[in-house]
């Protein structure tokens, strides 16, 4: 996971965190017909070295220097055909809940209620890949046949964004109550994602995709309020060891 070391700071752990969501995002888009547009916003981000430490057991991680990340502008994807609304409309209907629950209104949010917003959001962000990757490796055993990379790079984000959960348990830890609320979500997401996965796999990468645009739109609202002198908390805080 590209996670900054224990003297970083916290705002660095943030850009960290988005530029993970971006790179992922890409990839749910690419080698779909949304390609050839979608892409053309990322031309402008440059080369990024690919390093693994040896120290680490997580997977490699493209490099990102501040400069890149504070240059990189907010897309969105525009739905085209019913799957692409499909996946949008499950990704809104998700995010609805989520931001009523944690009543994200940036600009007006306190420390506590980014951490509730950035739990319920990792805690969902990583069952597209997993149940992704989980379905297209039962495919290819059942055929026999080899599936490209997709399995290798969706068990690599799942990896990825549970360790993103992590960083933010190691913030905060939620009590028994929010913990079997989050798990209820989990389990009501999961059974929705496998579902729509086996009937349309498309739309289960759509789901990702947007899921992955809307985890952009937080991790941008809570850099510019640390910015703005919002959340004093974080302005100089030190990441965590994960």
């Amino acid at each position: 996971n590209s996670m900054n070391s224990m003297n970083s700071k916290f705002q660095s752990l943030i850009f960290d965190l988005e530029k993970d969501y971006i790179i992922f995002c890409d990839s749910m888009f690419r080698g779909t017909y949304l390609a050839r547009r979608y892409f053309a916003s990322f031309e402008s981000f440059g080369r990024n070295k690919i390093t693994v430490n040896p120290n680490q057991y997580g997977l490699a991680h493209p490099i990102w220097s501040t400069q890149e990340a504070q240059h990189i502008a907010q897309t969105h994807v525009k739905p085209e055909g019913i799957r692409d609304w499909i996946g949008y409309g499950m990704v809104k209907g998700l995010k609805m809940n989520v931001n009523l629950i944690s009543r994200f209104k940036p600009g007006q949010m306190t420390e506590r209620q980014y951490l509730t917003h950035f739990l319920l959001l990792e805690s969902i962000g990583n069952l597209p890949a997993m149940i992704g990757s989980g379905i297209r490796h039962m495919k290819s055993i059942m055929k026999m046949k080899h599936d490209a990379v997709w399995i290798d790079q969706l068990m690599e984000e799942n990896g990825n964004e549970r360790m993103h959960l992590f960083t933010w348990l190691d913030i905060r830890r939620p009590g028994i109550l929010f913990r079997t609320g989050l798990l209820l979500k989990q389990m009501i997401v999961s059974i929705i994602l496998t579902v729509t996965y086996l009937l349309s796999p498309r739309v289960g990468h759509r789901f990702g995709a947007y899921l992955e645009e809307t985890a952009i739109e937080s991790y941008t609202a809570a850099i510019n309020d640390i910015d703005a002198g919002k959340l004093p908390e974080w302005k100089n805080m030190r990441a965590p060891e994960t």
